[in-house]
């Protein structure tokens, strides 16, 4: 009788979440919208509902060209074809690990490499068109910047009307430190962020390095390969009174740096929290750059 009992129970449960994770179908075409491309980087939601995408589109054999778009959808799936031509807008340059944010006014910021070693900024008005109030035709280059070996240390932050811009600078043929920038809202450089408009975060080679802001808008790079933590101001000058002077070491027993990190995030209580991917353990780094 206790088997069957706990049989039923076993079958109950089942059911439970077989509920849970089934698709909705209100969504899309019974619960599944087939992404369009080749690559798809980055996702993003409105306060609406409405999502955004990037996405690369491959045309080889033909032209053998890399094609770059942000497209929209509803909140129910379907294309919104008020954006753009039909739901979507091509990106300039067939940029690539393109990343969007959404500004509070509603305009878009796409971010992406090209094939020439620069970064590709775009500003995109709530109807899919380009704000030509931002750099040229709604375009900023900025040359001279790549992604690091693991595609993982770039991409931008917005800090009110303003965006952070970081990646690996790029001299000589080789990779060198990792680097943020900060751009007013015309798409020009800031100059009064950091040392004439950018830092250079510690260490090199660059590695990976993740960078996260804190509810004071303060700035916290966190370099896994080195084994650095360094906090600065939201104008880009060091916290002093984050470990020595803005910096914190951050090294396994061995003295080497947590090259296998695959996550970083600032909680409520602006405290760093980071999953070390080769023991699993996640450490909490404090606002003062003790851990605790």
């Amino acid at each position: 009788m206790k088997k069957i009992l706990l049989l039923g129970c076993i079958l109950a449960i089942q059911s439970i979440y077989a509920q849970i994770i089934s698709k909705d179908p209100s969504f899309a075409s019974n619960g599944v919208f087939t992404m369009p491309g080749n690559f798809t980087f980055s996702m993003i939601q409105d306060p609406g509902g409405s999502i955004y995408f990037t996405h690369n589109v491959n045309t080889y054999p033909g032209i053998n060209v890399t094609e770059s778009y942000v497209s929209k959808l509803t909140s129910n799936g379907i294309p919104d074809t008020a954006f753009g031509t039909n739901g979507t807008v091509q990106l300039p340059y067939n940029n690539y690990l393109n990343e969007v944010k959404i500004q509070t006014d509603g305009k878009l910021i796409v971010f992406g490499f090209t094939n020439s070693e620069s970064v590709v900024i775009s500003r995109i008005l709530p109807n899919g068109q380009s704000d030509s109030t931002f750099g040229t035709n709604g375009t900023v280059v900025i040359p001279s910047l790549v992604p690091d070996q693991n595609y993982s240390s770039y991409g931008i932050i917005l800090q009110n009307d303003k965006i952070l811009v970081h990646a690996v600078n790029y001299g000589q043929n080789v990779q060198h430190q990792h680097v943020i920038l900060r751009l007013n809202a015309n798409g020009s450089i800031d100059n009064t962020f950091g040392n004439n408009g950018y830092v250079a975060t510690q260490g090199s080679p660059a590695g990976r390095t993740f960078v996260r802001t804190d509810n004071q808008s303060n700035i916290i790079c966190f370099n896994s390969n080195i084994g650095f933590i360094k906090k600065f101001n939201s104008n880009g000058q060091p916290i002093a009174s984050f470990g020595n002077n803005g910096v914190v070491s951050f090294v396994d027993p061995n003295g080497l740096g947590y090259a296998s990190t695959g996550a970083v995030f600032v909680d409520s209580n602006n405290k760093i929290l980071c999953a070390l991917g080769s023991s699993g353990d996640v450490k909490r780094i404090n606002v003062d750059g003790t851990f605790g």
